[in-house]
């Protein structure tokens, strides 16, 4: 069991290896973090900040980001910055120079955003002092909105209240949608339900009212999630062209910096193809196994929290490994010696067999596990090469 709990550390040390830590940890956990200010000492710059705890409260001025977590965050102070934020309860006074990303049981807004907000929780309220200058796409149960929006609004709820000024379009699914007295829409108002809007007489929509429609679920299986909403088709391609470029961009980057370390990954996959997959199926499960193991320690979360983000960013490179090989295969055969076209080939392969159904899902499977061993193997090889010729 030992030899056990030591090789998941090792194995979760070698992953490490794949990513690097920029951001300054404000605060040690603890039941309640009480933040009057958060300005950094003379010449410590930092971009942004994470806070945590059970309560989260942080007020003064704040010049960067903010990133808390806890079962109830209290922001209200002067962000220069986004806040982004997960907990059971999230407050947000004071103004907010860029976006807000929330993600909670009850949300109140009651200050002022110079950008988006997006939302995601049970329970959503904006005060009546509240403003957001750009749009809002909120995920909730309930929507209450009584503060001006100049942006676009997206909602999908159960329930949504409109109470002030938008002006921009609205749109909205929702079987219960409420547009009160004092609502004014400037642009258009869509909306898709099974009841028909409560628009209050003096309620005012500036643009057209449009119901959309969706499918015919009698024959539902015959349906898909992007039939009901057909822009997701062109978001996922696009997200997939993205994903191609990023990669490959990336790829030409370590190819030019660290050729002879990108090198050992394919060397290790020719060679112990079989070891390298056992390892990485066994990486693949007990590395964030071991992760969320290590969270239930209070000394053992930030160890956690840079085994697990080095985990997910090793997932992100075995695809690029897996390519490279399976590029230098290709690259071989028809007689070319260059490490990027070897991986352009692997990247545009790997990317043309994902599209296709049930095939790309083995085969996203299968790279990611070959990955994940490469990693780990080479990583070791890397090691004990650079401890033999007493680099370290």
């Amino acid at each position: 069991m030992n030899k056990f709990l030591f090789y998941c550390v090792i194995v979760s040390l070698l992953i490490f290896q794949h990513f690097f830590l920029v951001p300054s940890v404000v605060n040690a956990f603890s039941r309640t973090v009480r933040v009057t200010s958060l300005v950094p000492e003379e010449g410590d710059i930092r971009d942004f900040y994470i806070v945590y705890g059970e309560i989260v409260e942080v007020r003064g001025d704040v010049n960067g980001d903010i990133y808390a977590i806890g079962n109830e965050v209290i922001i209200d102070a002067d962000v220069d910055g986004d806040v982004i934020a997960v907990a059971s309860e999230i407050k947000v006074s004071g103004k907010v120079s860029q976006d807000v990303r929330l993600v909670g049981g009850l949300v109140e807004l009651n200050g002022e955003i110079d950008r988006n907000a997006t939302v995601v929780a049970f329970d959503l309220i904006t005060k009546e002092f509240a403003k957001i200058k750009g749009g809002l796409a909120a995920l909730c149960g309930t929507v209450v909105l009584n503060s001006p929006i100049v942006g676009e609004v997206e909602i999908l709820a159960g329930e949504v209240e409109f109470s002030n000024y938008f002006g921009s379009s609205v749109s909205v699914r929702s079987d219960f949608i409420r547009l009160n007295s004092n609502t004014v829409i400037e642009g258009d108002f869509t909306y898709y339900g099974s009841n028909a809007v409560e628009i209050d007489e003096e309620a005012s929509v500036l643009g057209t009212i449009s119901r959309g429609s969706y499918p015919d679920f009698e024959n539902y299986g015959d349906y898909t999630i992007e039939d009901i909403f057909p822009e997701l088709k062109t978001l996922r391609l696009g997200l997939r062209v993205f994903g191609f470029l990023t990669a490959l961009i990336v790829s030409f980057l370590m190819i030019r910096l660290v050729p002879n370390y990108v090198d050992v990954f394919p060397k290790v996959i020719s060679g112990e193809s079989l070891k390298v997959l056992i390892i990485g199926l066994f990486t693949l499960v007990w590395v964030p196994v071991t992760g969320v193991l290590l969270l239930i320690t209070v000394i053992g979360i930030p160890v956690a929290l840079m085994v697990l983000l080095g985990y997910m960013i090793s997932v992100y490179f075995s695809k690029i490994y897996f390519s490279f090989w399976l590029g230098l295969g290709f690259a071989r055969k028809v007689g070319i010696n260059s490490r990027y076209w070897a991986i352009l080939a692997g990247l545009v392969a790997y990317y043309l067999i994902r599209m296709v159904p049930k095939l790309g899902l083995l085969v996203g499977l299968f790279s990611l596990v070959l990955g994940l061993g490469a990693i780990v193997v080479g990583n070791y090889r890397w090691y004990k090469r650079a401890v033999d010729t007493g680099i370290i």
